[in-house]
């Protein structure tokens, strides 16, 4: 072999070599400084259990994370495994094509107490001052999202300026796909209010998002969960029953409150007393 070419192969392989040794380091190179400069970086404690990231495939895995509240001993959002994979070779064509989201046991806890909420120093972190400069041209860049699923999840909901705690438990999230250059879409939603109740929910948008048409559909909704609502202005002491509804809207987002609306609502087992137990 001539020692030009050995020369050659043998730099090539080191290259090669390097290359393989980045990738394989990456995820817990990665994972190593999320975790070290995360209040750099969110403003929040920070903790991952595994981080893999295929970078010739374009995929990232991420198990265990958690993001705490202010404290750093509070949990403010968890999952138990999140996945997405990006098709790399659409870069070149100035197109962002994301064909995998899935989060599973997504919890999200979320405080209220009147202005302030539990995520407020997250804003803050992420707010700037300095003035956004003034886009010239629109961008042709595309974003395009391909099966997007949230399994298993819930989100916890508490107003503790008047003492409401709201749930809502098995959310399951489907949207197959949502191309952000001409916002057509199609978005489904399931998910179980309080303990009982399910809500069933189809948008659909069509090319440009000029036409949009949505299902609504709940069972067994418990009317207790606005109780504490309704004692801020009323005189009421509770509220009681059941309520089922089955609507459809159809109509133009130019003109959003420009809608059909058809359907059914049912109450059942309505019971209203007032401070005086009347």
């Amino acid at each position: 072999m001539k020692k030009p070419l050995k020369i050659t192969l043998i730099v090539l392989s080191s290259i090669l070599g390097l290359l393989l040794i980045a990738l394989l380091l990456v995820s817990p190179i990665a994972k190593s400084y999320i975790e070290k400069h995360d209040k750099e970086l969110i403003g929040r404690e920070l903790t991952i259990d595994k981080l893999r990231v295929n970078l010739l495939g374009g995929k990232v895995v991420i198990k265990e994370l958690t993001l705490f509240e202010d404290d750093g001993i509070t949990p403010f959002v968890q999952f138990n495994h999140f996945e997405t994979k990006i098709r790399l070779r659409d870069l070149l064509s100035h197109r962002l094509y994301i064909k995998k989201v899935l989060f599973s046991g997504l919890k999200v806890n979320v405080e209220q107490d009147r202005t302030w909420f539990n995520f407020n120093s997250l804003i803050v972190h992420f707010h700037s001052d300095e003035p956004k400069p003034k886009k010239e041209e629109s961008s042709d860049f595309g974003l395009i999202f391909n099966d997007v699923t949230i399994e298993k999840s819930l989100i916890r909901y508490e107003d503790l300026s008047i003492g409401s705690d709201s749930l809502l438990r098995n959310i399951s999230l489907h949207i197959p796909y949502i191309d952000l250059s001409n916002l057509k879409s199609q978005v489904g939603l399931d998910l179980i209010l309080a303990d009982s109740a399910k809500l069933h929910t189809d948008l659909h948008l069509s090319d440009n998002a000029e036409e949009y048409f949505i299902n609504l559909k709940i069972n067994n909704l418990g009317l207790d969960i606005i109780e504490p609502y309704l004692q801020q202005s009323l005189a009421v002491d509770s509220l009681q029953g059941r309520m089922d509804f089955a609507l459809s809207a159809e109509g133009r987002t130019e003109h959003i409150l420009d809608f059909d609306l058809t359907g059914d609502i049912a109450l059942r087992d309505l019971s209203l007393q007032d401070t005086c137990g009347h």
